[in-house]
């Protein structure tokens, strides 16, 4: 398996810097974590309410079928 995450920085909420609305939806997203550890996906929104991202668990499986935890074939 491996997490996800991807986020959109094209609109307002990311303007003049990125980083200070970036660190806050990372905040948001560990607290969210947190609070539902068994989380499969989780949509982000900017301070606005805008949707501009989601995080999600995906099952990585090699050209075999096979499954792999870390999502690299042969470990």
């Amino acid at each position: 398996m491996k997490a996800k995450i991807e986020i959109n920085l094209d609109n307002d909420a990311f303007k003049p810097s990125a980083g200070y609305e970036l660190a806050r939806i990372l905040r948001n997203l560990a607290k969210d974590l947190d609070e539902h550890p068994d989380a499969y996906g989780i949509v982000i929104a900017d301070i606005n309410g805008n949707s501009v991202g989601h995080f999600e668990i995906e099952q990585i499986e090699d050209w075999q079928g096979c499954s792999h935890f870390d999502g690299y074939p042969g470990y």
